[in-house]
């Protein structure tokens, strides 16, 4: 049975990198599959909900990948590491995908859909080493993660090159250690932890990323 709704994340993930979002419309896609434009709607009524499910299926795979293998001495700092050092590697090596990740559709629904998310993977952070705050403090945390990393990805993509994909991965989650009111010692083990578990362990790929 034919599986359309995958086709059309499947065949936007080729033209996406093809022709850019931008440059990639309903038509196009539809064509790809022999298929009306209404076809495509059905399944997904606006093209960043395309990006959005495309990115969040491999954010998935992420995490179960890490949640599998990561089995000792497992904390969830330890598991944000690894997970946000996997994608932030993937998105912003090049500059097609990141294009992608910070076009200002995809932003737009993360800052709508996804601050919940954030708020969550601190509550589980502070849970773990047993820190006592409060759902407003989880709040904040979460606001100050996502205005320092959007700061973060614009010091890489327009600064002088100083901030490499490595370093940038490292800030990244030095970052969610400093607002989870985690000690220096701390939050340096994890880090080195992680970029240990990358290193030895290769994650699964999508063809958009490849």
């Amino acid at each position: 049975m034919r599986n359309v709704r995958q086709e059309i994340l499947d065949t936007a993930q080729n033209l996406f990198k093809q022709h850019g979002y931008d440059g990639t419309t309903f038509q196009m896609i539809a064509d790809e599959l022999g298929i009306t434009r209404a076809g495509v709607v059905y399944h997904f009524k606006n093209k960043h909900l395309i990006l959005h499910t495309i990115f969040e299926n491999y954010f998935d795979l992420i995490r179960s990948f890490v949640r599998e293998n990561l089995t000792e001495g497992f904390n969830y700092y330890l598991y944000y590491c690894v997970f946000h050092i996997y994608t932030s590697a993937k998105i912003i090596k090049n500059e097609n995908i990141y294009r992608l990740f910070y076009h200002k559709d995809y932003v737009d629904s993360m800052e709508r859909e996804k601050l919940w998310g954030v708020e969550e993977s601190y509550r589980l952070i502070t849970d773990d080493f047993n820190k006592d705050f409060t759902k407003e403090e989880l709040r904040l945390a979460s606001i100050m993660d996502r205005g320092a990393r959007f700061r973060l990805f614009k010091e890489f993509a327009e600064g002088d090159g100083i901030l490499t994909v490595e370093k940038y991965g490292y800030y990244r989650v030095y970052l969610m250690g400093v607002l989870s009111r985690l000690d220096e010692a701390t939050i340096e083990k994890n880090i080195r932890r992680a970029f240990e578990f990358v290193e030895s362990h290769s994650p699964p790929a999508i063809p958009l990323f490849e």
